[in-house]
């Protein structure tokens, strides 16, 4: 017998599971509150253990009876169920994660779930975006097959497939609108991320600076590792089907990432042996260095890929007070 006990297990581990050991596991529901409430083999709906006796509130949230708890008390819980006759039921998701979008309950938990069926998403949380009117936004976490799609197809082409995957498991008004595409989710120290922080990151502005992996300093010259976001603002337009970083940007990181960082000064004056070399895709991997030479007030920049291929190099002078 296998068990797994606390929250119920994503659909696909207790799936690898059956399939390596020819059984499903058995899981069971319960907190440090409320002790055991449930369990269940595979598909099947969760079964009350004997003496536990459940119900809803108005919103459809479970409540809880049981011998574990002080005679009397019923607890609440946050999570939304649908009880069958046969007293079985099934978690809808917490109630913070059931939405309504013109008067329609939308369960969060359940779309995405839709969406990492997709081979192109490995991850994804949504969360309500409020513009004009109240629509779903949708962080993704794509695969190598996704940002490969990404690179080949486009933003556009990439996300308006996801919307037709997503058809025939929701509503229209549940489509997402709004996506960012991600490398890996945010999560706190708890490995968590908080729906108020997924509702920021939907109205975050995309992004517009690499992620700094590492820097080191070596003999006067910094070494940035970067990664490119997949979602970067200047892939817009550049090209619509075939995203490619824009060489005007690299001169711009290399400037913003060299005042930061080292003691340059701030005006900008001109470019010299200026290359482009290598095309920079969304979620590549780069190596930047710069070196900053004093006496000439140039600051000489280079670009490699990951397979340390040259993408972009030359020297921008400098003028002015140090930053």
């Amino acid at each position: 017998w296998v068990f797994s006990s606390g929250g119920a297990l994503p659909a696909e581990a207790a799936q690898s599971l059956q399939q390596r050991l020819g059984q499903w596991p058995t899981e069971i529901l319960g907190s440090s509150e409320t002790g055991g409430i449930a369990w269940r083999q595979g598909e099947q709906h969760w079964q009350a253990f004997d003496g536990v006796e459940l119900s809803q509130n108005n919103e459809g949230a479970l409540r809880i009876s049981s011998p574990y708890l002080p005679p009397g008390h019923v607890e609440q819980t946050a999570d939304a169920v649908l009880i069958g006759d046969d007293g079985r039921f099934e978690l809808l998701g917490r109630l913070d994660r059931i939405v309504k979008l013109e008067e329609k309950r939308v369960s969060l938990p359940l779309i995405e779930q839709a969406l990492t069926t997709h081979e192109w998403v490995n991850e994804a949380r949504l969360g309500v975006v409020q513009e004009n009117r109240a629509s779903l936004g949708a962080l993704l976490v794509l695969s190598d097959a996704g940002l490969l799609a990404l690179r080949n197809q486009g933003r556009r082409a990439l996300t308006e497939a996801l919307r037709q995957h997503l058809r025939p498991h929701c509503e229209t008004i549940a489509l997402p609108r709004r996506w960012r595409l991600l490398r890996q989710m945010p999560l706190n120290a708890q490995g968590k991320l908080a729906q108020m922080d997924v509702q920021n990151l939907l109205m975050a502005s995309r992004p517009r600076q690499p992620q700094v992996l590492d820097q080191q300093t070596v003999d006067g010259e910094l070494h940035l590792q970067l990664m490119v976001p997949p979602d970067l603002a200047f892939f817009s337009g550049h090209f619509p089907k075939a995203p490619v970083l824009p060489g005007v940007v690299q001169v711009e990181w290399a400037i913003s990432l060299g005042q930061r960082l080292l003691n340059l000064p701030t005006d900008f004056a001109g470019m010299e042996v200026l290359k482009f070399q290598q095309l920079v895709r969304p979620g590549d991997r780069l190596k930047l260095t710069l070196r900053f030479d004093a006496a000439r007030s140039k600051l000489h920049f280079a670009f490699h890929n990951s397979e340390n291929a040259p993408c972009s190099s030359g020297r921008i002078v400098l003028e002015g007070d140090h930053a």
